[in-house]
């Protein structure tokens, strides 16, 4: 491997996808999900004859339900972690321990990435003929802010609309929402690692997407900012600070901190363990 070792061992994860079932079903997971939070809004705007503008991601992810759809297919995502099979034993004793840790930890980064930017053009390829590239909210959504018009899973709300522009709101909510699906694939990856199974660290990565699910049946709005899921919704935040709402700092902070520690974690548990191959998962 004369090549960035760590690079090439991403790759190889990448060319996997072609022929794994899991990844197509991801993908048609996906495409779904973005077929009905866009499917209302395209009835709209058809109606009152305006176009809308490219920034529904933001009130997308915002939405709670929504929350826990893309949460979960991250999960489907990093379900195969801590992606051992049986060419493992030769890749590690070739690129040495860390150089494969690495490699596996650009292969959740870069796949998280993926996966919301997909979201993100699924949105737009269903609203292709209804759309209209302006830096501005624009009159849909600002109409629909006052109704709702675009159906239960996109609320369009007016509070995100008056903390951040258009620009501002649509870059942190594809941040914030890669932060989070990385933070899952490091929780399975690195829960597989430690106990040589895959199923905990599922278990983990599902009481931590859905334990969010209970405070916002109750309605705790102030609990909200205590769970890291709930870090999506841009409406929990307040940038002007004079309210009980955290600043979004401290969270993206916290975030990268964490992934950070999660990161080095699995780089000391994988010096420390014996090398063992997982079955396959589709």
């Amino acid at each position: 491997m004369k090549k960035n070792k760590s690079i090439l061992l991403m790759r190889m994860k990448f060319r996997t996808w072609i022929t794994d079932k899991r990844i197509w079903a991801l993908l048609l997971y996906q495409m779904i999900g973005a077929y009905f939070v866009t499917s209302p809004v395209s009835e709209f705007t058809t109606s009152i004859g305006y176009r809308i503008s490219p920034y529904l991601y933001v009130f997308v992810a915002s939405n709670y339900s929504m929350i826990l759809w893309i949460m979960s297919g991250a999960i489907l995502l990093f379900m195969d972690a801590p992606f051992m099979n049986n060419l493992t034993y030769n890749q590690i004793i070739r690129s040495g321990r860390s150089s494969w840790n690495r490699g596996q930890v650009l292969y959740i980064l870069l796949a998280s990435t993926i996966y919301i930017l997909g979201y993100v053009l699924f949105i737009y390829l269903f609203l292709i003929t209804k759309t209209t590239f302006i830096n501005d909210w624009g009159r849909v959504m600002h109409t629909l802010s006052k109704t709702y018009a675009g159906g239960a899973l996109v609320v369009i709300d007016g509070y995100i609309m008056r903390q951040f522009n258009p620009i501002t709101a649509m870059s942190l909510s594809i941040i914030i929402s890669i932060l989070q699906c990385t933070f899952v694939g490091l929780i399975i990856y690195n829960i597989s690692l430690h106990f040589r199974t895959n199923k905990i660290g599922l278990l983990a990565s599902v009481l931590y997407v859905f334990s969010a699910s209970y405070v916002w049946s109750m309605g705790m709005e102030f609990e909200q900012k205590y769970f890291p899921v709930t870090w999506m919704n841009l409406a929990i935040y307040d940038r002007s600070g004079m309210s009980s709402k955290p600043n979004i700092w401290g969270p993206l902070i916290i975030m990268v901190t964490v992934i950070i520690g999660l990161i080095i974690l699995a780089d000391i548990t994988l010096k420390n363990k014996e090398i063992e191959t997982y079955p396959e998962i589709y």
